[in-house]
């Protein structure tokens, strides 16, 4: 649980920022059929979809079912990561998951996607396709980025806010322990005189 609140952190103050759209498509090997999926089919593509979801929160993945083909889309807009191996991360567990439906005797899925990685140097533009049970990606276009980055800007301003949070906490405790006395009663409540 730790480490799943860790992980959002670190994504949150990330030294990349991610816009990605695309789908995994898993349809009948025989496009002219319409799609027919067992129960076991079933839970391995619901298993899938967990593993991608648990695998990259950042990320909305939605899952549609209809009479031809499932679809489950993954789309991100402007979400910021701290994964510097995003991309063949993301290649990996999508390759994975290709394969293990092509495995299937009955289906068959592929892949497609585009995004743009920006981080503090560099702006890529890359896309995602499928082969079989390949899926590789490639970097499209890269644009240097001149002056300060949205990331860098974004950093500075998670540290800046934290900087103030910590420094709030600081002076509340100071305040606690130079002005409030101990806790004698004799000293906390003033006598009072009767004239």
């Amino acid at each position: 649980m730790g480490n799943k609140y860790l992980q959002m952190l670190r994504n949150y103050v990330g030294g990349q920022r991610l816009t990605l759209s695309g789908e995994l498509i898993i349809c009948s090997k025989q496009n002219t059929q319409l799609l027919q999926i067992t129960a076991d089919e079933s839970k391995a593509v619901d298993k899938i979809f967990n593993g991608l979801q648990q695998q990259f929160p950042f990320l909305k993945l939605e899952k549609k079912t209809n009479v031809v083909e499932i679809s489950v889309k993954l789309f991100a807009y402007k979400k910021f990561i701290a994964d510097e191996q995003f991309l063949e991360h993301l290649r990996g567990a999508l390759a994975a998951a290709v394969q293990s439906i092509n495995e299937s005797e009955t289906l068959m899925a592929r892949v497609t996607a585009n995004g743009l990685l920006l981080n503090r140097n560099l702006q890529q533009n890359f896309i995602f396709l499928s082969k079989a049970s390949m899926v590789e990606y490639k970097v499209t276009d890269t644009i240097p980025v001149t002056g300060p980055s949205e990331v860098t800007i974004h950093r500075l301003q998670v540290y800046g806010i934290a900087i103030v949070f910590v420094a709030l906490i600081i002076y509340n405790l100071y305040v606690l322990y130079a002005y409030i006395p101990d806790h004698n009663p004799d000293r906390l409540l003033t006598k009072i005189v009767n004239i």
